[in-house]
């Protein structure tokens, strides 16, 4: 089920693209922005893969694997975040009207 999930928010992902960058923000944020975001989609997909064969194959590296990926998971979300108050007060800007009014 949730990997029919991921499947249709790639698929969205890619075929309209995100919202632009702002203006004021370095290009090395705008790669590092880039790169997160792209790793949340692989993180999602090892997890949905390494969970199904945990669980139904009951093989317990998966499950390890599943773990750690896990633990990624939480650190991407922390990241994802801290980036919303850092770019309101250090940069001044509301990246936050990208989620609400894209493009």
């Amino acid at each position: 089920m949730f990997l029919r999930w991921w499947l249709w928010r790639l698929t969205l992902r890619l075929r309209y693209g995100a919202p632009s960058h702002p203006e004021n923000e370095p290009g090395s944020l705008k790669t590092l922005s880039h790169m997160a975001h792209w790793s949340f989609y692989g993180l999602l997909a090892a997890m949905s893969v390494s969970g199904g064969v945990a669980w139904f194959a009951n093989v317990g590296t998966a499950a390890e694997a599943h773990n750690l990926l896990k633990i990624a998971l939480l650190a991407l979300i922390m990241l994802h975040i801290l980036a919303v108050p850092f770019h309101r007060i250090v940069l001044k800007n509301n990246v936050m009207l990208r989620i609400v009014r894209a493009g």
